[in-house]
């Protein structure tokens, strides 16, 4: 095989594996929505009893985010089951800025070692606010240089 053949079937392998790891992110956020872990925009402004202006200014001024799964649009579902107050997420929502919404979800259910293997939101649900919200700050700035 030459280099140039070798090349071609190392990039074909590649694209195949990215491929099949979209195809299992994909699979696992349709899971989130089956198990009502993202809601539809309607379902967030019953449980909130927000207008839809009201959530159209809390997503517009990063106070919430959105996420997309099949081209529908969802709000995390942590916004509205009272575990933690929502003043506190959207806090650290604005805190994350312009990051995507995936990116921000995966910041809010990681677990992370520096929170004893909590995620924001169980160190949230713990009272844990200034250090999250730290963490929140640093993870923004860190990201923002890495897609500088």
């Amino acid at each position: 095989m030459n280099e140039e053949t070798e090349k071609r079937s190392h990039s074909r392998a590649s694209r195949s594996e990215s491929s099949e790891l979209g195809r299992q992110a994909q699979l696992a956020r349709r899971q989130l929505v089956q198990d009502g872990q993202l809601l539809e925009p309607a379902q967030l402004r019953n449980a909130l009893q927000m207008t839809v202006q009201g959530v159209t200014a809390a997503t517009r001024f990063n106070r919430m985010f959105t996420v997309d799964v099949d081209g529908q649009t969802y709000f995390p579902a942590f916004f509205a089951d009272g575990r933690v107050d929502r003043t506190v997420l959207e806090r650290i929502s604005r805190a994350l800025g312009q990051l995507t919404g995936w990116t921000k979800w995966d910041f809010f259910v990681t677990r992370w070692g520096s929170l004893g293997d909590l995620s924001p939101l169980e160190a949230l649900a713990k009272g844990r606010v200034e250090q999250v919200a730290k963490m929140a700050r640093g993870f923004y700035e860190e990201r923002m240089q890495t897609n500088r």
